[in-house]
């Protein structure tokens, strides 16, 4: 009788206490040292249409590779592909497209974050140069300033070659 109370306790026992609580395991320990996150630059960052930029990055997933574009993650923005070394950086050098407008623009990197696990996406800005849409017209005209000093002294050599010579013709009368 003593082995049956024993076992139904037992059982008891089992009921009471949760099945997770049985097969939990510790909580997944985070990653010391944290992993720094990615990181991109941009130079020159004020290019011309046409013109070449130099993207770099750090704290990128090793071996992998990032794709870049201008202001839109899509194809028709795409700049390239870079690989990332085996230190996680990457250095690229990337054409602006020639037709795109002056004015600020997005270089933008997407890759894994160095855990290798985690998609990031970053972007710099860059103004890209030339003349704004719509911007001056090119000079076509004559420089005014000068054709009227070139006037005046005309004006001013003529007085004095006339008050000259009338004097010249006073003094030849006496």
């Amino acid at each position: 009788m003593k082995a049956i109370s024993t076992l139904v306790l037992g059982m008891m026992m089992l009921l009471l206490i949760p099945a997770h609580a049985l097969a939990q395991s510790p909580p997944p320990s985070p990653t010391y040292p944290p992993l720094p996150p990615p990181t991109i630059d941009v130079g020159p960052t004020d290019p011309d249409p046409g013109g070449k930029v130099t993207v770099t990055g750090a704290n990128w997933c090793p071996n992998s590779t990032v794709d870049i574009y201008i202001d839109v993650v899509d194809e028709a923005h795409y700049l390239g592909t870079a690989t990332v070394g085996p230190d996680g950086t990457f250095e690229k050098p990337v054409t602006i497209p020639p037709g795109t407008t002056p004015g600020p623009h997005e270089i933008i990197v997407v890759g894994l974050a160095s855990d290798c696990q985690s998609p990031r996406t970053m972007s710099r800005t860059i103004t890209v140069g030339g003349e704004e849409p719509g911007g001056s017209l090119p000079f076509t005209g004559a420089n005014l300033a000068i054709g009227l000093m070139i006037l005046v002294a005309l004006v001013v050599v003529g007085i004095a070659a006339t008050l000259a010579g009338r004097r010249r013709g006073a003094a030849g009368e006496e």
